[in-house]
């Protein structure tokens, strides 16, 4: 994957790359997948087991089906862009950052009295105190981590479930 955290930092200061849909989000998924079938020794175990049923889905299946799910992780990442500054909703607080040349709103000393968010933007003014305190590299980073730290819970759960059941 390309994308690197401080590029899923939205001028708003929300970490994009928390949400689900972005074409970051399935890359980092995808990158996942292939480690667990690395991991798991799929390719390996199939062959010392000689099915050749399971080797073949191992070389050749998987190799599609990768192949697959990395054409949709490329069209998501256009349908889905992965942050603002890749198109995903355009707003005002975008352009007011971009007209300032601001990289967030944590550089503007009026970002904790504006105007400019709404509702649906509750939790960026604490973003926002945490980017200025940590710096936006270091506090990009730590949302990365927590991000792949919780999809990686998911997954083991997923895996945990599937061999119980």
């Amino acid at each position: 994957m390309d994308t690197k955290p401080i590029d899923l930092v939205g001028y708003c200061g929300a970490f994009c790359g928390k949400c689900g849909i972005s074409g970051a989000a399935i890359g980092v998924r995808l990158d996942a997948l292939r480690a667990l079938l690395e991991a798991a020794g799929f390719a390996q175990e199939a062959e010392r087991l000689g099915w050749p049923a399971m080797r073949d889905i191992a070389t050749c299946c998987c190799a599609q089906f990768e192949g697959q799910v990395g054409a949709f992780a490329e069209l998501a990442g256009r349908i889905f862009p992965t942050h603002c500054r890749g198109g995903c909703h355009p707003c005002g607080i975008a352009d007011c950052c971009r007209g300032k040349g601001f990289t967030t709103c944590a550089e503007c000393a009026d970002f904790e009295g504006c105007e400019r968010f709404g509702e649906r933007h509750g939790k960026v003014r604490e973003d926002l105190r945490a980017i200025g305190k940590a710096g936006l590299e270091t506090w990009a980073a730590e949302q990365h981590a927590d991000v792949l730290r919780e999809w990686r819970r998911k997954l083991v759960q997923a895996v945990a479930g599937a061999l119980d059941g």
